[in-house]
């Protein structure tokens, strides 16, 4: 699957898996790239999300949560970043190879990323943006310019919800709950 990145392409986060329950919110994520970075806008039609954690880098799968986990530059660099975050705006971010190897992100250079959230009856939102700069501090074969791809997949999930689930965009194949897995990443092209 390959996507073309324009602005405001709109990914729908549609593939249960996993969780034999009815819970199946809508969730869209809008994603745009301009010179300066990536800029992300989450939206998930759900009441009553669960918003427990405050901080960053701590358990916010357990709560109402929507994640981005990409390769920027999958041709040079097996590493992805993971971006998760709940309804109070607290996001637990890493850069590695796998869930078992990575490096967690400062909590002071995740404020960079200007985390803005709004919670409504019927859905909540989460906007983010990711500077070129910090993804080429991590992987300078980095080239962001049109035509180039990334690969990525963008999830919703809830552990410690009433319901429990999890969601995808790029359809994962496994038998057991797993979003850390790049061989199910889908295509972006910068466009």
């Amino acid at each position: 699957m390959t996507k073309i990145l324009k602005t405001g392409t709109r990914i729908e986060i549609n593939n249960f898996l996993w969780e034999q329950n009815e819970y199946k919110p809508k969730v869209y994520a809008d994603i745009s790239w301009d010179e300066s970075g990536y800029s992300l806008k989450f939206t998930a039609y759900e009441e009553n999300a669960l918003a427990t954690q405050t901080k960053h880098n701590t358990p916010v799968h357990k709560d109402s949560c929507m994640e981005f986990f990409v390769q920027f530059d999958p041709e040079n660099e097996e590493r992805y970043f993971n971006f998760e975050a709940n309804p109070n705006g607290a996001m637990y971010c890493a850069f590695g190879k796998s869930r078992h190897e990575y490096a967690q992100i400062s909590p002071a250079v995740i404020d960079t990323f200007s985390i803005k959230t709004n919670i409504f009856q019927d859905r909540w939102e989460l906007e983010y943006k990711i500077p070129v700069n910090f993804i080429k501090s991590h992987i300078p074969t980095y080239q962001h310019k049109e035509g180039h791809i990334i690969r990525a997949n963008f999830y919703k999930c809830g552990d410690d919800m009433p319901s429990p689930h999890y969601a995808c965009w790029s359809k994962i194949d496994l038998m057991a709950p797993d979003f850390h897995c790049p061989q199910f990443f889908g295509k972006l092209m910068l466009g």
